[in-house]
């Protein structure tokens, strides 16, 4: 999927995919067995066509694979830009040093999110660093932590706000409703 990320002149691509034990799980369907492929070819293969036609930007990996898949992934895969994980139950955000590419995964069991921000064409240290100078203290009056990841070889800051999920957010009676619904059936 590509689409056009509205005030920014960005292009953005993104990539659903998953990791080699996932194939274990999934259920044949009624075209025939499911197989898997190589998770960094099928990225590469997409990565080209969001880029070279589609016109793509900037490429973000939507990803269930271990942490170790996401980091071969992010090493054997140029262009992509994001990955933005699961799988592991655990909250953790970072970078590639190598590569330049920005990764987060976002915890279990709705204990916690991210808000991710990225702020394109930053173009030295200095500059991510006087961003994040003016952002901090409004930033942690809203997240309960927050870091900042600068990418020279990518041109991109991203800032990762992490809300946990507390009391201080009141229950959506239609949610519940659904919820409690299907938590009976299970």
């Amino acid at each position: 999927m590509a689409e056009n990320v509205q005030g920014t002149g960005k292009k953005v691509g993104y990539i659903g995919i998953g990791g080699p034990d996932w194939e274990s799980t999934l259920t044949p369907s009624d075209d025939g067995p499911v197989s898997y492929e190589d998770f960094a070819t099928v990225a590469e293969e997409f990565v080209y066509m969001l880029k070279k036609i589609y016109k793509c930007d900037l490429i973000i990996v939507l990803a269930h694979m271990v942490n170790a898949d996401d980091r071969i992934l992010a090493n054997k895969v140029p262009g992509i830009d994001v990955i933005l994980g699961g799988h592991d139950h655990v909250y953790e955000t970072g970078m590639d040093r190598e590569t330049g590419v920005l990764m987060a995964k976002s915890g279990t069991d709705f204990e916690e999110f991210s808000d991710i921000q990225l702020i394109f064409d930053v173009e030295t240290q200095e500059e991510a660093s006087a961003i994040e100078k003016s952002r901090t203290e409004q930033d942690s009056k809203i997240y309960d932590n927050v870091k900042y990841y600068f990418s020279h070889q990518k041109k991109i800051l991203m800032v990762v706000g992490q809300v946990k999920i507390t009391d201080r957010f009141k229950p959506d009676p239609e949610i519940t409703a659904h919820v409690q619904k299907y938590s009976q059936t299970i």
